[in-house]
């Protein structure tokens, strides 16, 4: 009777497959791929807010509340290029997750 050896996870299901060597280069690639999108995730996008500190400075709630609907909207597109929204249809709810500025 041949009794095969433990299952060791992920490793023994490619090495019974495929040989050691092409397993390590295949993850070493996989691993230099992920190392890349961490790198790119990381990397910081500086945005320029001077837009919008310079709509929001002052006494800007007193002009805004004077405006009518279109001009209120015209004021929030001025310096926001686009709002995401996370609609989670199943219980009814929406959560911004994200406001993009110009």
């Amino acid at each position: 009777m041949v009794e095969r050896p433990a299952k060791s996870g992920a490793l023994f299901n490619q090495k019974s497959r495929i040989k050691v060597e092409k397993y390590d280069k295949d993850y070493d690639a996989l691993m230099a791929r992920l190392e890349e999108a961490q790198a790119e995730a990381e990397e910081v996008v500086k945005h320029d807010f001077s837009k919008a500190e310079a709509a929001l400075s002052g006494d800007w709630r007193t002009i805004y509340d004077a405006l009518d609907d279109a001009h209120k909207r015209a004021f929030w597109r001025s310096f926001i290029q686009s709002i995401e929204i996370n609609r989670d249809w199943a219980k009814g709810n929406m959560k911004i997750e994200r406001v993009n500025f110009f």
